[in-house]
């Protein structure tokens, strides 16, 4: 089995304040928006304190999930990681999910750690229209910008 490529360049996109890495990402926030509260901010991991002879300042390792997200309703929290479908780095996905979940049990913290592919998210009819309406809303500025 050949190694996953990304095949086409990420779009950062703003939205609601927040920068977001790509599409795939502002689909996930448009599919939970109305379930959840989310934030990309303050989300570095660091997980080789001990290994670091420079101590603090020097050499950390870091992985910064996707987001945080709240259930509305549940009140229950997710740090969660965004991967495309076909996405293949199995090694990856188990180091980021060690990292988390040492972390959350480190921190004491209730939470759960997820990778959520792109095929698993489903946008409702608003969530498309929105969707599609900040892609051309997007575009339409970038082009007067180029003129």
């Amino acid at each position: 089995m050949s190694t996953f490529q990304y095949n086409h360049t990420a779009y950062p996109f703003c939205y609601q304040g927040q920068w977001l890495d790509s599409l795939l990402e502002l689909r996930f926030i448009l599919s939970i928006e109305d379930t959840h509260e989310w934030t990309r901010e303050g989300l570095k991991i660091y997980y080789n304190i001990d290994q670091v002879p420079e101590g603090i300042t020097g050499g950390l390792a870091s992985y910064t999930p996707d987001f945080l997200i709240k259930d509305k309703q549940k009140s229950t929290i997710t740090l969660v990681e965004i991967k495309p479908k076909g996405f293949n780095d199995k090694w990856d996905c188990l180091r980021r999910k060690k990292i988390a979940e040492s972390f959350i049990s480190w921190m004491g913290y209730d939470w759960e750690f997820k990778i959520i592919w792109g095929d698993e998210i489903q946008l409702s009819k608003s969530a498309q229209l929105k969707y599609r309406h900040l892609i051309q809303k997007t575009l339409r500025s970038i082009e007067k910008k180029s003129l």
